[in-house]
């Protein structure tokens, strides 16, 4: 968790938290902690967009995370081709770095 939290806290320009039955579920305490830590990099950046949530399936948003109660979801679940460019689109508005190194899935031997 260590090299996550540093991610988060130093290296990351958005977090994007992908929503799913299985992510939000109450045994996943490492995706909670992470969670956590992005929405307090947010606060401490003053930036209510810091936390971006991309929901995949059919999960209920009262089944949300609290973190994530009033922030507005992309919902990937009907059809994910419109919504991956508008998240694009809100990337590139946002201005968000493209990462040149290789990605923290790669970094952790294809893991999530």
């Amino acid at each position: 968790m260590a090299e996550i939290e540093e991610i988060l806290r130093n290296r990351c320009g958005r977090f994007i938290f992908v929503i799913s039955k299985s992510s939000v579920g109450f045994d996943r305490g490492g995706v909670r902690n992470e969670l956590s830590v992005a929405d307090a990099v947010g606060k401490k950046l003053s930036d209510r967009s810091f936390i971006i949530p991309l929901r995949i399936d059919d999960t209920a948003s009262e089944d949300f995370p609290i973190q994530l109660h009033q922030l507005h979801a992309l919902n990937f679940a009907k059809g994910w081709g419109e919504k991956l460019s508008e998240l694009l689109d809100v990337l590139d508005e946002w201005d968000v770095a493209r990462e040149t190194d290789p990605p923290l899935s790669l970094m952790h031997g294809g893991r999530t």
